[in-house]
Formats: structure tokens, sequence, C-alpha cells
């Protein structure tokens, strides 16, 4: 009797061992996931960073300071570099600009589908093409104490 309650026993230790390794090996595939239903983001400047929600396509920057200046086509352009968000300029629908923020870079939306966006009062200046080939944009709205 005692020798069925020993391997009883050692079944039992075998059997937690194999769940908690399942356990372990599940965790980090769990902690990608969550970190991938935060969303795409990044930085776009000193004191800059933005995200993405894919559910809604909506932009986001935060921070303050000038945004950093991007190529329309980096291979034309050596050294310059494609806004951060380009594998979701198709899928932008709305852009939320932080007062604060003094610079929109250069072809920073160029292409994406946005109908509209507001420029805070502390934006004293816009690349030249930043909004580039924009063909839903319909209004760029300013903040009325905007004097730049």
């Amino acid at each position: 009797m005692k020798k069925n309650a020993e391997k009883l026993t050692g079944k039992r230790w075998i059997a937690i061992l194999l769940i908690l390794s399942v356990m372990v090996s599940v965790l980090p595939a769990l902690s990608i996931s969550a970190l991938a239903a935060d969303g795409p983001s990044g930085t776009c400047g000193d004191g800059l960073k933005w995200s993405f929600d894919t559910s809604t396509g909506k932009l986001t920057i935060r921070g303050s300071g000038a945004m950093d200046d991007y190529a329309y086509d980096p291979s034309a352009d050596p050294g310059g570099r494609m806004a951060p968000w380009y594998d979701y300029l198709e899928s932008i629908r709305t852009v939320d600009l932080p007062d604060g923020l003094t610079h929109i870079g250069d072809y920073a939306f160029c292409r994406s589908l946005i109908t509209e966006i507001m420029v805070p009062e502390s934006v004293t200046s816009i690349g030249p093409d930043a909004f580039e080939a924009c063909e839903s944009l319909q209004s760029i709205n300013v903040e009325p104490e905007n004097s730049a």
C-alpha cells in the first residue's frame, strides 16, 4: 500500500511540474498579446510620443517640442526616413495633437485619410509637405490663440 502511495505522490509531482512548465511557456505569449493590444507606439521627436489605436483609426501625439521631419521617399532622400506611423497611414482617420507641439514635421501625415485636423496654439511651423496627398483632408483648423 505504501508503494502505491509513493507512486501516486511521484505522479502528482510530475503532473504539477508539467502544469508549471506549460504555464511558464504560455506567460510570454500572454505578455506579447497584452502589449499588442495597446497598439503601435513610439517617439516622433525629442519630448514627443505617438500611439495609434487600430480599432478607431486615431493617431495620438503627446508631449511637447518639435516633431521630426520625414521623407516622402527615403530612397530619394539619403538619410531621410518615413514617419514612424507610415504603416498605418491608410488607416489613420483622426489625429490628436497636443498643446506644446511646436512643429508639425514635413511629410508627417502625407497620404493619410484624415478629413480634418486641429493645429494647437503652440505650433509655430508646419513642414511644407506635412499634408501632401491627403485627398480626404477637408479642413485644417487652427486654434484662435495661435498667432503664427
